[in-house]
């Protein structure tokens, strides 16, 4: 399955939260089956809304290629 997935600030806590459809997501995008792209203003905002998302090792902070987040088409956007 090739799936692609944009997260918001509610699905970063709700990763954060092992929710798990969530989950499910980022196991196929570490499979490279799959891609999960997250607007760069969803993090500040998750962390706004459950306190400790984006600390260091938190499961809803994944690391992100630069070409896929801003769009120069190296990773097929």
């Amino acid at each position: 399955m090739n799936l692609t997935a944009v997260l918001d600030h509610t699905a970063l806590g709700a990763l954060f939260r092992a929710d798990p459809f969530f989950t499910g997501l980022y196991i196929e995008a570490s499979r490279a089956t799959g891609r999960v792209i997250i607007p760069s203003l969803s993090v500040p905002a998750a962390e706004r809304q459950v306190a400790g998302v984006t600390r260091p090792g938190a499961p809803a902070v994944m690391p992100v290629h630069v070409g896929a987040a801003v769009g120069d088409g190296t990773a097929g956007c």
